[in-house]
């Protein structure tokens, strides 16, 4: 199983790092972002026992996920994480947005981008119509407003 550090900071971070220790096949190494981000990365870090910089984190893990650029931070940074990535050999995972947000043409053969389910061909909603989950407490509502707003 690699440990995976995840590049830069998203809110959905603070609900991944509570839930860390359910992950199947997977363990975060920790987490990295741009230094207007230090007080928060810091505090998921510790969340996740891990304390260390981007180079201790980068020794620690085995894959490197690159998450959108939802903020329209600098590019720079990213192209600097992804050359101590791969000249570190780790393994490279980008999301698919990325493709129109970098210029990777320097890092083909390098990166692979994560899978959209609806690409694929195959129906994800009908694959889960036929999932039944029982309730075992009633539930009156469930509700949830806004992008990125930690619901699960």
């Amino acid at each position: 199983m690699k440990k995976t550090m995840l590049f830069p900071y998203h809110p959905d971070m603070q609900l991944l790092a509570e839930q860390a220790s359910g992950l199947k096949d997977a363990s975060i190494a920790g987490f990295a972002s741009y230094r207007e981000d230090d007080a928060v990365i810091r505090e998921l870090n510790e969340k996740l026992g891990v304390s260390g910089n981007l180079e201790e984190i980068m020794q620690k893990c085995g894959r490197v996920l690159f998450l959108e650029d939802y903020r329209g931070c600098r590019k720079e940074k990213y192209y600097e994480v992804l050359e101590r990535a791969a000249a570190a050999g780790k393994e490279i995972v980008l999301v698919p947005q990325l493709k129109k947000q970098l210029e990777l043409k320097a890092y083909e053969g390098h990166c692979v981008f994560l899978q959209n389910e609806l690409q694929t061909g195959v129906n994800p909603y009908a694959l889960k119509e036929k999932e039944k989950y029982p309730v075992e407490i009633p539930v009156a509502a469930v509700m949830g407003t806004g992008k990125h707003c930690g619901k699960f």
